[in-house]
């Protein structure tokens, strides 16, 4: 697995990657029709210009290649307050808020041009990407554990949201998988939720920038 990030630090947390690559995604530095699927974690949210990205992932995929990414959704509250509140209150609040240490790093900039429903979709036309899946779900509201108040009302809106899928839009993060034509396997199989990673294919990857690890054993994929 390839991994790229315009910072080395948080490439060099991340121990998923065989390779890693100081770059950026408007530019990213590998051949034409190099990767099978292209993979990132909560990255979505922070990039100011999607469709260049997009159209980035799309030249470095092979035909029938995978994009696979997972973001929140701005539908939520909890994301639609942070895109209308400025980057001093992120910093001040948003890590006490999620329970951070005092020397974590402070909140990336976010941009949530690529984080409704309608954005992906049109985007990903444009670009001709094909939507495979589309999976958004709510888990408990930890974040708001800093009072008991919040973190009640939290619990309240995840059983609401949860009760049934006509409030699908309104739960916190997404998951999508998007293709090039036809696909590289036969079929995928959703595990648990979210649906996460092809961990047991044997496939050339691409991870897009975050110092997380990728998910394991989420789901599995079967070769053609």
């Amino acid at each position: 697995m390839i991994g790229i990030d315009i910072n080395l630090e948080d490439l060099d947390k991340n121990n998923s990657c065989d390779k890693k690559i100081v770059g950026s995604v408007y530019n990213i530095p590998l051949p034409d029709s190099s990767i099978d699927i292209v993979y990132s974690d909560w990255v979505a949210e922070h990039i100011e210009y999607p469709e260049m990205m997009i159209k980035e992932i799309y030249r470095v995929l092979r035909p029938g290649g995978y994009y696979l990414f997972r973001t929140g959704n701005l539908c939520h509250y909890s994301y639609f307050i942070s895109s209308v509140t400025p980057q001093w209150f992120h910093k001040i609040f948003a890590n006490k808020v999620r329970g951070l240490p005092e020397m974590s790093h402070e909140p990336h900039i976010s941009f949530y041009r690529f984080n409704s429903i309608f954005s992906i979709s049109n985007i990903m036309k444009k670009c001709c990407f094909q939507k495979e899946a589309l999976n958004i779900y709510e888990l408990e509201p930890s974040y708001l554990m800093f009072s008991l108040p919040s973190f009640i009302l939290g619990v309240i809106y995840e059983r609401i949201v949860n009760s049934n899928n006509i409030f699908m839009r309104f739960r916190a993060c997404m998951w999508i998988f998007t293709t090039l034509g036809p696909p590289l396997f036969t079929s995928i199989t959703p595990r648990g939720t979210p649906p996460g990673w092809l961990s047991s294919v044997n496939q050339t990857s691409l991870l897009l920038s975050s110092s997380r690890p990728v998910p394991e054993r989420r789901f599995q994929a079967l070769p053609v």
